[in-house]
């Protein structure tokens, strides 16, 4: 296949291009900067675009437009409400068509739809580690409507991206229902004001670690019953005893470590910020829409 990639010179874009370029099935004909573009575009059936959202907004329409299809990894097209963009990324979004089209690409629980889409938008990474973590709750209706979900979360530097300074040690900031990730967990958990997230970012490189606390209907088994949620998935991994960071950064695994005590549940979960929560999973978006397995090349 043929491919385009825009914004390689940030973490995002650089890990796109060492990952797509070991492929032997994979040609990058057009790569793009701020400063410097290089090869066709016309040439590409998929642009994979590690831009910020406000450089994505306007890009992602014209590309459509030329019959290129598009996974694009930032916020700009993740939520279905326009309305909350001008609060959580601070302009108004002036293609809501576009947001009605996106598929949110966590293959876990779209595979089907994103194999049919034109325009993905790459989940956060934040996103990724707490939907994994939350959906075999939710979707067995463990978790009560009016049940607070509290997540705390450590993140290293490269998730703020490049311009971002690092932080000396494990820094707490957007508490509470702040932060911009919020709106796509909810909307793609089908939950409403639900979710109080504590994020923190570390003085390391890479890697997320989020402890999920919730109030629970009684469960027998949490460890097995997330393990036959996931049953089908190569990319997670259900552990019953302690996972960290170490054992996922620079892959696409995302590991599990579900609890249940005292009618809580207690969930543990690790992934590469720049895989898993980034490039990584746009390309398991970009195998299924090529009609490949999620791990071909990762």
């Amino acid at each position: 296949m043929k491919v385009a990639v825009f914004g390689i010179s940030g973490y995002l874009g650089i890990e796109l291009v060492k990952i797509l370029s070991q492929r032997k099935d994979t040609e990058i004909v057009y790569t793009a900067t701020s400063k410097e573009k290089r090869g066709e575009l016309k040439n590409a059936s998929v642009a994979l675009l590690a831009l910020p959202a406000n450089e994505s907004l306007h890009l992602v329409p014209e590309l459509l437009l030329s019959g290129i299809k598009v996974i694009d990894l930032s916020g700009a097209y993740r939520l279905k409400n326009p309305d909350s963009y001008p609060r959580y990324y601070g302009w108004r979004h002036p293609y809501p068509e576009l947001l009605t089209e996106a598929v949110y690409g966590l293959p876990e629980n779209n595979r089907d739809n994103i194999r049919k889409a034109r325009l993905i938008a790459n989940p956060g990474c934040y996103a990724t580690a707490i939907n994994l973590g939350l959906l075999p709750l939710v979707r067995d209706g463990l978790i009560s409507k009016s049940t607070k979900v509290v997540v705390k979360a450590v993140s290293g530097y490269t998730g703020a991206g490049k311009g971002a300074k690092i932080p000396k040690t494990i820094t707490p900031y957007k508490g509470g229902r702040q932060h911009q990730h919020i709106p796509e967990i909810e909307q793609e958990l089908e939950i409403e004001n639900q979710l109080l997230f504590y994020p923190q970012v570390a003085p390391w490189p890479r890697g997320i670690e989020v402890l999920i606390r919730s109030k629970i209907s009684a469960v027998t088994d949490i460890v097995s019953f997330y393990k036959a949620h996931y049953s089908r998935e190569v990319f997670i991994r259900v552990e019953s005893e302690n996972i960290t960071v170490d054992k996922v950064v620079k892959t696409n695994f995302c590991d599990i470590l579900p609890a249940y005590k005292g009618s809580f549940a207690t969930v543990k979960v690790a992934i590469d910020n720049l895989v898993k929560g980034g490039v990584g999973q746009a390309i398991q978006n970009l195998n299924i829409i090529s009609g490949l397995s999620d791990n071909v090349g990762l």
